[in-house]
Order: C-alpha cells, then sequence, then structure tokens
C-alpha cells in the first residue's frame, strides 16, 4: 500500500443530511391553522377551568405545574377566553407533526418520507383532538 495515497473514507450524503422539506413545514402549516380555527368554536373544558383556578405552587397532587402554569400565565397575559388557552396546545401539537419528521429523518428517510411522517401525525386522530385543548396530555405527546 503506497502511504503518500490516502485511505477513501466514504461520507454519507443520504437521507440523514436531508433536513425538513417544504412539505414538512406544510403538514405544520395546515394543522395549526386547523387548530386555531377551530378553538374557539366552543367554551372552556373542565380541565381548563380548573386549572384556570389553580393558585401559584411548585406541586400540586393531581397535576404536574407547567400546565396550571401554562393556563394562569395565559389568562391574565393574553385573554381569558378559551381560544387563548389552546395556544399551548395547538404550539405542542405542531411541534409533534416536526418531532415525526426529524424522527423519520434520524432513521435514514428522505424528504419524502419526513413528508409522510409529517402529515400523517397532523392529521392523526391524538394529535389533532390533543391540540384542541390545553390538558396535561396535549404537552406530554410532545414531551415523550
Amino acid at each position: 500500500m503506497n502511504p503518500t495515497r490516502r485511505a477513501r473514507v466514504p461520507t454519507r450524503v443520504g437521507a440523514s443530511r436531508v433536513g425538513a422539506g417544504s412539505a414538512v413545514w406544510l403538514a405544520v402549516a395546515a394543522q395549526a391553522i386547523a387548530l386555531t380555527v377551530t378553538s374557539a368554536a366552543y367554551g372552556y373544558t373542565s380541565d381548563e377551568l380548573y386549572f384556570r383556578m389553580l393558585g401559584p405552587a411548585l406541586a400540586y397532587v393531581d397535576q404536574p405545574p407547567l400546565t396550571p402554569w401554562l393556563a394562569r400565565t395565559l389568562s391574565a397575559l393574553v385573554a381569558d377566553e378559551p381560544w387563548a388557552l389552546r395556544i399551548p396546545a395547538t404550539l405542542a401539537s405542531a411541534g409533534t407533526v416536526l418531532l415525526a419528521a426529524a424522527i423519520a429523518r434520524e432513521l435514514g428517510g428522505d424528504r419524502r418520507a419526513q413528508a409522510y411522517a409529517a402529515w400523517g401525525i397532523a392529521g392523526g386522530a391524538l394529535p389533532l383532538m390533543l391540540g384542541h385543548v390545553l390538558l396535561t396530555s396535549t404537552l406530554d405527546l410532545t414531551a415523550w
């Protein structure tokens, strides 16, 4: 073997280097718009009312502290309306769509696979249901 000749190291130019394409962002936008437009179609749920009335605390017996904190903060700063409480739910659901596309990319999927994953989650029943109300499980879907 010639010592002056370098060994050729294969570089992967394939799927893991490909970022989120326009189809992924279109899925995120479509889901976020659908959730935002329909977020004021009905009133508060019982959990949303409960989160609004909980006082500031570092922990609760029955709830993690982030969801009641978000409910109180948005009610005080944005508006005391149901649509304002559903802003974090919409953002969490949109984040789930982006995470699905990122997981598809990490598993070696190209742009088409990422788009399929994003549109599959964007139109899925669970992200659409949880994106409409502020529940602890709404944030759990994205966190897990």
